[in-house]
Protein backbone atom coordinates (compact mmCIF):
# COMPACT_ATOMS: atom_id res chain seq x y z
CA UNK A 1 0.00 0.00 0.00
CA UNK A 2 2.92 2.31 0.95
CA UNK A 3 4.79 1.88 -2.84
CA UNK A 4 1.32 2.28 -4.32
CA UNK A 5 1.03 5.78 -3.02
CA UNK A 6 4.64 6.82 -3.03
CA UNK A 7 3.91 5.44 -6.44
CA UNK A 8 0.64 7.97 -6.98
CA UNK A 9 2.79 10.23 -5.24
CA UNK A 10 5.75 10.68 -7.73
CA UNK A 11 3.51 10.11 -10.89
CA UNK A 12 2.01 13.53 -9.71
CA UNK A 13 4.49 15.71 -9.37
CA UNK A 14 5.84 14.50 -12.80
CA UNK A 15 2.26 15.38 -13.93
CA UNK A 16 2.99 18.92 -12.02
CA UNK A 17 6.51 19.36 -13.86
CA UNK A 18 5.35 18.91 -17.68
CA UNK A 19 2.44 21.76 -16.68
CA UNK A 20 4.69 23.81 -15.52
CA UNK A 21 7.32 23.47 -18.27
CA UNK A 22 4.84 23.85 -20.68
CA UNK A 23 3.28 27.11 -19.14
CA UNK A 24 6.80 28.51 -18.86
CA UNK A 25 8.21 27.05 -22.33
CA UNK A 26 5.13 28.45 -24.15
CA UNK A 27 4.93 32.02 -23.32
CA UNK A 28 4.68 33.88 -26.12
CA UNK A 29 7.35 36.10 -27.24
CA UNK A 30 7.37 38.99 -29.78
CA UNK A 31 9.04 40.11 -32.90
CA UNK A 32 8.53 42.88 -35.55
CA UNK A 33 7.24 42.01 -38.91
CA UNK A 34 9.46 44.47 -41.03
CA UNK A 35 7.92 43.65 -44.40
CA UNK A 36 3.70 44.29 -42.97
CA UNK A 37 5.47 47.93 -41.62
CA UNK A 38 6.88 48.47 -45.11
CA UNK A 39 3.38 47.30 -46.47
CA UNK A 40 1.77 49.65 -44.62
CA UNK A 41 4.11 52.83 -45.36
CA UNK A 42 3.58 51.89 -49.28
CA UNK A 43 0.04 52.33 -48.81
CA UNK A 44 0.53 55.69 -46.92
CA UNK A 45 2.46 56.92 -49.60
CA UNK A 46 0.67 55.75 -52.24
CA UNK A 47 -2.89 57.55 -50.60
CA UNK A 48 -0.74 60.79 -50.41
CA UNK A 49 -1.66 63.28 -48.99
CA UNK A 50 -5.30 61.99 -47.70
CA UNK A 51 -4.14 58.60 -46.60
CA UNK A 52 -6.51 56.24 -44.54
CA UNK A 53 -5.07 53.41 -42.00
CA UNK A 54 -5.87 50.05 -41.89
CA UNK A 55 -3.62 49.62 -38.08
CA UNK A 56 -4.05 51.10 -34.99
CA UNK A 57 -1.61 54.32 -35.72
CA UNK A 58 -1.21 57.98 -37.09
CA UNK A 59 0.12 60.03 -39.83
CA UNK A 60 1.68 63.43 -39.19
CA UNK A 61 2.71 65.95 -41.58
CA UNK A 62 5.57 68.16 -39.53
CA UNK A 63 4.51 67.78 -35.88
CA UNK A 64 0.54 68.15 -36.83
CA UNK A 65 -1.39 64.38 -37.08
CA UNK A 66 -3.69 64.47 -40.06
CA UNK A 67 -5.16 61.19 -40.06
CA UNK A 68 -5.12 58.16 -36.97
CA UNK A 69 -6.80 55.28 -35.70
CA UNK A 70 -7.69 53.89 -32.37
CA UNK A 71 -4.61 56.44 -31.30
CA UNK A 72 -4.48 60.05 -30.06
CA UNK A 73 -1.06 60.97 -30.24
CA UNK A 74 -0.56 64.99 -30.80
CA UNK A 75 2.79 64.44 -32.41
CA UNK A 76 5.51 62.18 -33.22
CA UNK A 77 7.79 62.86 -30.43
CA UNK A 78 4.61 61.54 -28.00
CA UNK A 79 4.23 58.32 -30.76
CA UNK A 80 8.17 57.92 -30.06
CA UNK A 81 7.13 57.79 -25.63
CA UNK A 82 4.50 55.30 -26.56
CA UNK A 83 6.48 52.83 -28.25
CA UNK A 84 5.44 53.44 -31.80
CA UNK A 85 7.54 52.39 -34.65
CA UNK A 86 8.27 55.33 -36.85
CA UNK A 87 8.83 55.53 -40.63
CA UNK A 88 9.19 58.30 -42.93
CA UNK A 89 7.11 59.03 -45.58
CA UNK A 90 8.91 59.44 -48.81
CA UNK A 91 6.75 60.74 -51.92
CA UNK A 92 8.93 61.50 -54.76
CA UNK A 93 11.73 61.44 -53.13
CA UNK A 94 11.21 64.20 -50.52
CA UNK A 95 10.10 63.24 -46.99
CA UNK A 96 6.77 64.78 -46.59
CA UNK A 97 5.53 63.10 -43.13
CA UNK A 98 5.89 60.61 -40.12
CA UNK A 99 3.85 57.09 -39.90
CA UNK A 100 3.50 56.13 -36.70
CA UNK A 101 2.84 52.52 -36.13
CA UNK A 102 1.13 51.21 -32.67
CA UNK A 103 3.76 48.77 -30.97
CA UNK A 104 1.42 46.08 -31.33
CA UNK A 105 1.02 46.49 -34.70
CA UNK A 106 3.32 44.33 -37.18
CA UNK A 107 3.90 41.95 -34.09
CA UNK A 108 2.89 38.30 -34.12
CA UNK A 109 3.21 35.59 -31.18
CA UNK A 110 6.36 33.02 -31.69
CA UNK A 111 7.37 30.34 -29.53
CA UNK A 112 10.57 30.92 -28.09
CA UNK A 113 12.83 28.29 -29.21
CA UNK A 114 14.98 28.17 -26.27
CA UNK A 115 12.23 27.37 -23.91
CA UNK A 116 10.32 24.68 -26.42
CA UNK A 117 14.03 22.94 -26.65
CA UNK A 118 14.28 23.11 -22.65
CA UNK A 119 10.27 21.69 -23.10
CA UNK A 120 11.42 18.44 -24.85
CA UNK A 121 14.48 18.06 -23.00
CA UNK A 122 12.25 18.63 -19.48
CA UNK A 123 9.10 16.40 -20.53
CA UNK A 124 11.66 13.31 -21.68
CA UNK A 125 13.23 13.46 -18.56
CA UNK A 126 10.10 13.42 -16.44
CA UNK A 127 9.17 10.83 -19.10
CA UNK A 128 11.91 8.71 -17.86
CA UNK A 129 11.94 9.29 -14.25
CA UNK A 130 8.24 8.23 -13.84
CA UNK A 131 8.81 5.04 -16.06
CA UNK A 132 11.87 4.07 -13.63
CA UNK A 133 9.53 4.81 -10.69
CA UNK A 134 7.15 2.33 -12.22
CA UNK A 135 9.57 -0.40 -12.47
CA UNK A 136 11.01 0.77 -9.33
CA UNK A 137 7.89 0.07 -7.33
CA UNK A 138 6.96 -3.09 -9.69
CA UNK A 139 10.41 -4.27 -8.48
CA UNK A 140 9.95 -3.77 -4.86
CA UNK A 141 5.83 -5.34 -5.51
CA UNK A 142 8.09 -8.33 -6.46
CA UNK A 143 10.75 -8.45 -3.69
CA UNK A 144 8.85 -6.97 -0.66
CA UNK A 145 5.15 -6.69 -0.92
CA UNK A 146 4.31 -10.52 -2.83
CA UNK A 147 6.77 -12.51 -0.23
CA UNK A 148 5.39 -10.36 2.74
CA UNK A 149 1.65 -11.42 1.79
CA UNK A 150 2.65 -15.07 1.22
CA UNK A 151 4.48 -14.62 4.58
CA UNK A 152 1.05 -13.31 5.75
CA UNK A 153 -0.70 -16.69 4.49
CA UNK A 154 1.91 -18.91 5.64
CA UNK A 155 1.05 -18.41 9.14
CA UNK A 156 -2.81 -18.22 8.75
CA UNK A 157 -2.02 -21.91 7.63
CA UNK A 158 0.28 -22.64 10.27
CA UNK A 159 -2.17 -21.33 12.87
CA UNK A 160 -5.07 -23.11 11.55
CA UNK A 161 -2.83 -26.39 11.29
CA UNK A 162 -2.04 -26.79 7.88
CA UNK A 163 1.80 -27.73 8.12
CA UNK A 164 2.16 -29.56 4.62
CA UNK A 165 2.10 -26.40 2.00
CA UNK A 166 5.76 -25.80 2.35
CA UNK A 167 7.04 -21.60 2.05
CA UNK A 168 9.11 -21.54 -1.16
CA UNK A 169 11.92 -18.79 -0.33
CA UNK A 170 12.62 -16.91 -3.32
CA UNK A 171 16.41 -15.98 -3.99
CA UNK A 172 15.52 -12.24 -4.58
CA UNK A 173 13.40 -11.28 -2.33
CA UNK A 174 14.53 -9.21 0.85
CA UNK A 175 12.92 -12.48 3.05
CA UNK A 176 15.00 -15.11 1.57
CA UNK A 177 16.11 -15.83 5.13
CA UNK A 178 13.20 -15.31 6.67
CA UNK A 179 10.97 -17.85 4.36
CA UNK A 180 13.90 -20.71 4.93
CA UNK A 181 13.57 -20.39 8.07
CA UNK A 182 10.07 -20.48 8.41
CA UNK A 183 9.43 -23.37 6.43
CA UNK A 184 12.12 -25.16 8.67
CA UNK A 185 10.08 -24.37 11.60
CA UNK A 186 6.91 -25.78 8.93
CA UNK A 187 8.95 -28.93 8.94
CA UNK A 188 9.99 -29.22 12.72
CA UNK A 189 6.53 -28.60 13.58
CA UNK A 190 5.32 -31.31 10.82
CA UNK A 191 7.43 -33.85 12.20
CA UNK A 192 6.71 -33.36 15.74
CA UNK A 193 3.15 -33.30 15.11
CA UNK A 194 3.86 -37.33 13.11
CA UNK A 195 6.44 -37.96 16.60
CA UNK A 196 3.12 -37.28 18.83
CA UNK A 197 0.51 -38.62 17.00
CA UNK A 198 3.24 -41.95 16.98
CA UNK A 199 3.32 -41.47 20.36
CA UNK A 200 -0.51 -41.23 21.62
CA UNK A 201 -1.37 -44.80 19.01
CA UNK A 202 1.82 -46.07 21.05
CA UNK A 203 0.39 -44.79 24.55
CA UNK A 204 -3.29 -46.06 23.72
CA UNK A 205 -1.93 -49.50 22.46
CA UNK A 206 0.04 -49.54 25.59
CA UNK A 207 -3.04 -48.90 27.77
CA UNK A 208 -5.34 -51.23 25.94
CA UNK A 209 -2.75 -53.94 26.72
CA UNK A 210 -1.91 -53.01 30.53
CA UNK A 211 -5.98 -52.78 30.87
CA UNK A 212 -6.08 -56.38 29.49
CA UNK A 213 -3.50 -57.97 31.35
CA UNK A 214 -5.28 -56.23 34.78
CA UNK A 215 -8.56 -57.23 34.38
CA UNK A 216 -7.31 -61.19 34.43
CA UNK A 217 -5.45 -61.50 37.63
CA UNK A 218 -8.43 -59.06 38.89
CA UNK A 219 -10.62 -61.66 38.55
CA UNK A 220 -9.18 -64.45 39.67
CA UNK A 221 -8.70 -62.43 43.33
CA UNK A 222 -12.20 -61.87 43.35
CA UNK A 223 -12.69 -65.65 42.53
CA UNK A 224 -10.96 -66.42 45.37
CA UNK A 225 -11.88 -64.08 47.73
CA UNK A 226 -15.79 -65.33 46.84
CA UNK A 227 -14.74 -68.74 47.51
CA UNK A 228 -13.01 -67.76 50.72
CA UNK A 229 -16.29 -66.26 52.21
CA UNK A 230 -17.80 -69.33 51.78
CA UNK A 231 -15.26 -71.25 54.01
CA UNK A 232 -15.42 -71.55 57.67
CA UNK A 233 -13.89 -68.10 59.11
CA UNK A 234 -12.89 -66.29 62.12
CA UNK A 235 -14.78 -62.94 62.49
CA UNK A 236 -11.30 -61.14 61.38
CA UNK A 237 -10.52 -63.68 58.64
CA UNK A 238 -13.85 -63.39 57.04
CA UNK A 239 -13.41 -59.17 57.27
CA UNK A 240 -9.91 -59.26 55.94
CA UNK A 241 -11.48 -61.46 52.87
CA UNK A 242 -14.53 -59.38 52.56
CA UNK A 243 -11.79 -56.41 52.23
CA UNK A 244 -10.03 -58.10 49.58
CA UNK A 245 -13.24 -58.80 47.10
CA UNK A 246 -14.07 -55.29 47.99
CA UNK A 247 -10.90 -53.51 46.72
CA UNK A 248 -10.76 -56.51 43.62
CA UNK A 249 -14.03 -54.99 42.77
CA UNK A 250 -12.83 -51.49 43.18
CA UNK A 251 -9.89 -52.19 40.72
CA UNK A 252 -12.22 -53.72 38.42
CA UNK A 253 -13.87 -50.70 38.61
CA UNK A 254 -10.64 -48.55 38.06
CA UNK A 255 -9.94 -50.55 34.67
CA UNK A 256 -12.77 -48.61 33.01
CA UNK A 257 -10.26 -45.41 33.63
CA UNK A 258 -7.58 -47.10 31.49
CA UNK A 259 -9.67 -46.54 28.42
CA UNK A 260 -7.76 -44.51 26.48
CA UNK A 261 -10.72 -42.43 24.82
CA UNK A 262 -11.43 -41.19 27.96
CA UNK A 263 -10.52 -37.73 28.18
CA UNK A 264 -10.84 -37.19 31.69
CA UNK A 265 -12.24 -39.29 34.94
CA UNK A 266 -15.74 -40.25 34.43
CA UNK A 267 -17.49 -38.50 38.08
CA UNK A 268 -21.49 -39.55 38.42
CA UNK A 269 -22.30 -38.19 41.43
CA UNK A 270 -25.50 -39.54 43.22
CA UNK A 271 -27.26 -39.37 46.45
CA UNK A 272 -25.93 -41.52 49.20
CA UNK A 273 -26.99 -42.09 52.25
CA UNK A 274 -24.64 -41.81 55.45
CA UNK A 275 -25.17 -45.09 56.76
CA UNK A 276 -22.87 -45.95 53.18
CA UNK A 277 -20.30 -43.79 54.44
CA UNK A 278 -18.57 -45.77 57.32
CA UNK A 279 -17.47 -49.11 55.60
CA UNK A 280 -15.91 -47.00 53.42
CA UNK A 281 -13.40 -46.26 55.65
CA UNK A 282 -12.43 -50.22 56.40
CA UNK A 283 -8.49 -50.68 55.69
CA UNK A 284 -6.37 -53.98 56.59
CA UNK A 285 -3.21 -52.08 57.37
CA UNK A 286 -4.07 -49.58 60.52
CA UNK A 287 -6.79 -49.25 62.58
CA UNK A 288 -9.63 -46.84 61.63
CA UNK A 289 -12.20 -45.29 64.11
CA UNK A 290 -15.57 -43.49 62.72
CA UNK A 291 -17.07 -41.89 65.24
CA UNK A 292 -21.37 -41.74 64.49
CA UNK A 293 -21.73 -39.92 61.50
CA UNK A 294 -25.01 -37.14 61.54
CA UNK A 295 -27.78 -38.65 59.30
CA UNK A 296 -28.06 -37.42 56.54
CA UNK A 297 -27.94 -37.41 52.38
CA UNK A 298 -24.78 -36.35 50.70
CA UNK A 299 -23.83 -35.66 46.56
CA UNK A 300 -21.07 -38.37 45.46
CA UNK A 301 -19.52 -41.12 43.21
CA UNK A 302 -19.61 -44.36 45.66
CA UNK A 303 -16.20 -45.45 43.79
CA UNK A 304 -14.58 -42.32 43.35
CA UNK A 305 -15.34 -41.50 47.03
CA UNK A 306 -13.74 -44.57 48.32
CA UNK A 307 -10.84 -44.13 45.76
CA UNK A 308 -10.54 -40.62 47.63
CA UNK A 309 -10.70 -42.57 51.06
CA UNK A 310 -8.38 -45.11 50.23
CA UNK A 311 -5.29 -42.72 49.15
CA UNK A 312 -6.11 -40.59 52.20
CA UNK A 313 -5.57 -43.79 54.32
CA UNK A 314 -2.95 -44.84 52.21
CA UNK A 315 -0.77 -41.77 52.86
CA UNK A 316 -1.71 -42.01 56.57
CA UNK A 317 -0.15 -45.28 56.57
CA UNK A 318 2.94 -44.55 54.67
CA UNK A 319 3.80 -41.05 56.42
CA UNK A 320 2.16 -42.07 59.94
CA UNK A 321 1.75 -45.64 60.26
CA UNK A 322 -0.97 -44.27 63.38
CA UNK A 323 -4.55 -44.99 64.06
CA UNK A 324 -6.22 -43.23 62.61
CA UNK A 325 -10.12 -41.04 63.75
CA UNK A 326 -12.87 -40.21 61.55
CA UNK A 327 -15.20 -37.50 63.13
CA UNK A 328 -17.85 -35.70 61.30
CA UNK A 329 -20.33 -32.76 61.93
CA UNK A 330 -22.67 -30.90 59.47
CA UNK A 331 -21.90 -27.20 58.47
CA UNK A 332 -24.67 -24.68 56.59
CA UNK A 333 -25.24 -27.03 53.58
CA UNK A 334 -22.18 -29.46 53.58
CA UNK A 335 -21.22 -32.98 55.42
CA UNK A 336 -17.57 -32.19 57.24
CA UNK A 337 -15.36 -35.46 57.58
CA UNK A 338 -12.39 -35.06 59.19
CA UNK A 339 -10.08 -38.06 58.82
CA UNK A 340 -6.75 -37.27 61.24
CA UNK A 341 -3.44 -39.62 62.20
CA UNK A 342 -0.98 -38.68 65.15
CA UNK A 343 2.20 -39.11 63.22
CA UNK A 344 4.69 -36.29 62.75
CA UNK A 345 2.50 -34.39 60.57
CA UNK A 346 4.22 -31.89 58.05
CA UNK A 347 5.54 -28.59 58.54
CA UNK A 348 2.86 -25.28 58.44
CA UNK A 349 4.60 -24.18 55.44
CA UNK A 350 4.17 -26.95 53.13
CA UNK A 351 0.08 -27.20 53.96
CA UNK A 352 -0.57 -24.84 51.12
CA UNK A 353 1.41 -26.86 48.31
CA UNK A 354 0.90 -30.49 49.16
CA UNK A 355 -2.36 -30.96 46.86
CA UNK A 356 -0.46 -29.65 43.95
CA UNK A 357 -0.01 -32.33 40.91
CA UNK A 358 3.80 -34.02 42.21
CA UNK A 359 4.12 -32.07 45.14
CA UNK A 360 5.52 -34.26 48.00
CA UNK A 361 6.56 -33.27 51.59
CA UNK A 362 9.91 -32.41 53.04
CA UNK A 363 9.23 -36.39 55.26
CA UNK A 364 8.89 -38.09 52.10
CA UNK A 365 12.89 -39.05 51.80
CA UNK A 366 13.06 -42.65 51.16
CA UNK A 367 8.92 -43.41 50.64
CA UNK A 368 7.89 -44.67 46.97
CA UNK A 369 5.42 -42.37 45.46
CA UNK A 370 4.86 -39.72 42.75
CA UNK A 371 2.93 -36.71 44.90
CA UNK A 372 -0.46 -37.98 42.94
CA UNK A 373 -2.26 -39.56 45.79
CA UNK A 374 -3.95 -35.96 47.16
CA UNK A 375 -3.71 -33.92 44.34
CA UNK A 376 -6.13 -36.56 42.55
CA UNK A 377 -8.95 -36.81 45.68
CA UNK A 378 -8.91 -33.25 45.66
CA UNK A 379 -9.79 -33.01 42.11
CA UNK A 380 -12.21 -35.83 42.55
CA UNK A 381 -13.59 -34.43 45.40
CA UNK A 382 -13.86 -30.80 43.17
CA UNK A 383 -15.41 -32.73 40.46
CA UNK A 384 -18.78 -33.97 42.96
CA UNK A 385 -19.29 -30.97 44.10
CA UNK A 386 -17.79 -30.83 47.14
CA UNK A 387 -14.04 -29.84 48.44
CA UNK A 388 -10.81 -31.10 50.30
CA UNK A 389 -8.54 -29.58 51.95
CA UNK A 390 -5.98 -30.00 54.95
CA UNK A 391 -4.75 -28.93 59.13
CA UNK A 392 -1.85 -29.49 60.11
CA UNK A 393 -0.44 -27.73 63.75
CA UNK A 394 0.88 -24.41 63.30
CA UNK A 395 3.76 -24.85 64.72
CA UNK A 396 6.97 -26.44 62.28
CA UNK A 397 9.46 -27.22 65.41
CA UNK A 398 6.49 -29.64 67.25
CA UNK A 399 4.08 -31.20 64.79
CA UNK A 400 1.70 -33.33 65.89
CA UNK A 401 -1.00 -35.39 63.74
CA UNK A 402 -1.92 -34.23 60.38
CA UNK A 403 -5.75 -34.21 59.24
CA UNK A 404 -7.45 -34.13 55.91
CA UNK A 405 -11.13 -32.87 55.53
CA UNK A 406 -13.62 -33.99 53.15
CA UNK A 407 -16.45 -31.37 52.49
CA UNK A 408 -19.74 -33.62 50.67
CA UNK A 409 -22.27 -30.69 49.51
CA UNK A 410 -25.83 -31.96 51.12
CA UNK A 411 -28.69 -33.21 48.72
CA UNK A 412 -31.62 -31.32 48.21
CA UNK A 413 -34.69 -33.21 49.99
Amino acid sequence: MKLTLRALALAGLACIGILLVWQFGTRPATRVDISQLNAIAKQVEQQWPTPTLTTPGAVFEGETPITSREVSWPSPLAAASDDAQLLPIVVDGDTVGVLAISADAGREPVLNAHLHSALRVATATIGILTLLAIAWVAVEYARVIRPFRRLEQFASDVAAGNLDAPLLAGTNTRFGAWQSSLDILRSELLEARANEDTAKLAHKQLIEQISHDIRTPIASIAANAELLELENLSSSQRERVHTIAAKAQQLAAFTHDLDPNLVKLRVDPVAIGSPQLPPMFRSTDVEVRVDPIPPCIVLGDPMRLQQVIDNIIENSVKYAGTPITVTSELEDDQLCIHIADTGLGVPAAERGTLLGRGVRGSNSTGVVGQGLGLYTSAHLMERMGGAMWLTAPDSQDAPSGFTVTLALTLADS
